[in-house]
């Protein structure tokens, strides 16, 4: 202990730490990606639809052409996770040095390797890129206080902080904001303790807050302004975002039903049919399901009010519904270390305050757009609000001690394992993923036909490892019906080079286009609507376990 005490307070302390919990972490638990979302955008770069595209579309176009630069010098390092990785870990790292500099008791290391343990088994082993934002953007915030408030600035702190907030807002930028929000609860605390330094310092101390997240605004308002003319230098990208985004507020708050919004859906030339198969994300019908008809659909959504109502439904939702969230858990525990072991006064106590109504503020915006409680986006919200707690602890009289640290830190991984024990490694198989990565092979081996696949069955996020490398062009022939990623250029190039412009007009009769599907019934019933009144599925053949079929046009057509 007495060795760890004398050294902890440097950086390669804080490093090595970090690298020991890291390869703790990969050797007990399989890396996976919460979402498909990485995936799609892992193989916008990669080289999987044989180009290396900077267009990252939900993270920004320099951390895309970073990316599609490292992928061109190659492409045997799968350097998306391997980036997000490095980001992840120079963040735990920044949080484990400024702790460490700020309390000076060995007992309090515990509390850190708590928080640690927790944020980095979410960052980690649930790889997701918004995860990946709250956490980075909060982490470069809590860097930049710390160096702006010491009794000199420390410089390599504040560059390091800057980077990481920036590279947390290239990750995803409403993130960024929302982290930017919890985060100024730590200007709040020290504008607050401005009285304790010498009156002639404190304009001083002001203008370096304001000037440093001011600079820091500006610098990520650039980045969002050359973004901004990147894509709105190409006709065939501006297109694209203007669809996505309607597709996006579509599916997110749900289609209006269908039986209470029948005539109005008559009239858009909606059958129950068609109405189906979009709602199952398969809306590739490029002729119908247009920017249009989304408008029209959107329109039937009744517009929320903020009234009593509202907020009373609300409040019968939150806060109960934190309950749910694992990482709040370990917020709790970080209050009732404030509560026994901190100080309490008036700083404390507005800045806990403060910090609870803009979490309850955050939390009716989302309950508002509906979409709350996304793991995603709640792990970087009780991140940031953790190291608020974190950061205006101050010990009162009553010593926390060792013995107290380790049995709560063992209690909690404990009582953590019952959430993870999926992703540990001795109880995942390969066997799935393999058998997936099988039909994958199959399917890029057969070069000279387009395979469609519906939403659900053939997947790249089910067949690869985060840290497998997926080969290039390996999704040269493959085209899914539905997903944000479909539409996009980089995507929509598979189609023409068989020719084809829209998928569910164009597979009927086409011997070049074979299509998986695990519901051909309702596929076929929107082709009989639409497209050909006799055409007939035929089963080509089976790749376990999917089926594959080719539309046969009717015999009038």
């Amino acid at each position: 202990m007495a060795e760890i005490e004398k050294h902890r307070e440097k950086l390669w302390f804080s490093v090595l730490v970090n690298i020991l919990l890291l390869l703790i972490l990969l050797l007990v638990f399989r890396p996976v990606y919460e979402t498909n979302d990485d995936m799609g955008m892992a193989n916008m770069v990669n080289g999987a639809k044989g180009v290396y595209d900077p267009h990252l579309v939900f993270s920004h176009y320099l951390l895309g052409l970073f990316l599609s630069c490292l992928y061109r010098m190659t492409d045997r390092i799968t350097w998306y996770p391997v980036i997000q990785y490095c980001v992840l870990f120079a963040s735990f790292t920044a949080v484990t040095y400024v702790w460490n500099r700020r309390r000076k008791r060995a007992a309090d290391v515990w509390i850190c390797a708590l928080f640690l343990v927790v944020f980095s088994y979410e960052g980690y082993i649930r790889l997701q890129f918004t995860k990946t934002a709250g956490i980075v953007s909060a982490a470069g915030m809590f860097l930049l206080f710390y160096a702006i408030t010491q009794e000199r600035i420390q410089r390599k702190a504040f560059v390091a902080g800057m980077l990481l907030a920036c590279a947390g807002f290239m990750y995803r930028m409403n993130q960024f904001f929302a982290e930017g929000l919890l985060m100024t609860g730590i200007g709040v605390y020290q504008l607050l303790r401005l009285r304790e330094f010498p009156r002639g310092s404190r304009l001083k101390r002001l203008l370096l807050y304001i000037g440093t997240f001011g600079f820091l605004v500006a610098v990520v308002l650039g980045l969002h302004r050359y973004e901004q003319h990147v894509y709105g230098s190409s006709q065939e990208w501006q297109e694209y975002l203007t669809y996505n985004k309607l597709r996006g507020k579509l599916y997110d708050f749900g289609f209006p039903g269908y039986k209470e919004n029948k005539e109005a859906y008559r009239e858009m030339g909606i059958s129950s049919a068609a109405y189906n198969m979009y709602r199952s994300w398969n809306h590739m019908d490029t002729e119908r399901f247009t920017t249009e008809l989304m408008t029209q659909i959107r329109e039937l959504q009744p517009e929320k009010s903020i009234d009593g109502a509202f907020i009373r439904e609300f409040f019968g939702v939150f806060p109960v519904s934190f309950f749910t969230i694992s990482v709040f858990y370990c917020f709790l525990l970080l209050v009732l270390y404030w509560l026994f072991w901190g100080r309490h006064g008036g700083a404390e106590i507005i800045t806990v305050v403060y910090e609870s109504v803009i979490v309850l503020f955050l939390y009716f915006y989302l309950y508002y757009v509906g979409r709350y409680l996304h793991n995603r986006v709640d792990v970087g919200i009780w991140f940031a609000v953790s190291l608020i707690m974190l950061w205006i602890y101050r010990e009162e009289r009553h010593r926390f001690h060792s013995r107290t640290g380790m049995v709560l830190f063992l209690g909690v991984v404990l009582l953590y394992q019952r959430s993870w024990k999926t992703d540990w490694r001795i109880s995942n198989s390969d066997a799935v993923m393999q058998r997936e990565r099988a039909v994958i092979g199959a399917i890029h081996n057969d070069s000279e036909h387009l395979y469609l696949t519906k939403v659900k069955t053939v997947s790249f996020a089910n067949s690869y490892g985060v840290f497998e490398r997926i080969p290039f062009e390996m999704a040269m022939n493959t085209y899914s019906l539905g997903g944000w990623a479909s539409k996009s250029p980089v995507y929509s190039s598979v189609l023409s080079q068989y020719g084809v412009i829209n998928p569910f007009r164009d597979m009927i009769g086409n011997e070049k286009v074979y299509l998986i599907d695990d519901d051909i019934d309702a596929t076929m019933d929107y082709i009989h609507k639409y497209y050909d009144k006799d055409a007939e599925a035929v089963e080509a053949f089976e790749l376990f376990p999917y089926q594959v079929y080719q539309i046969q046009a009717g015999t009038d057509s």
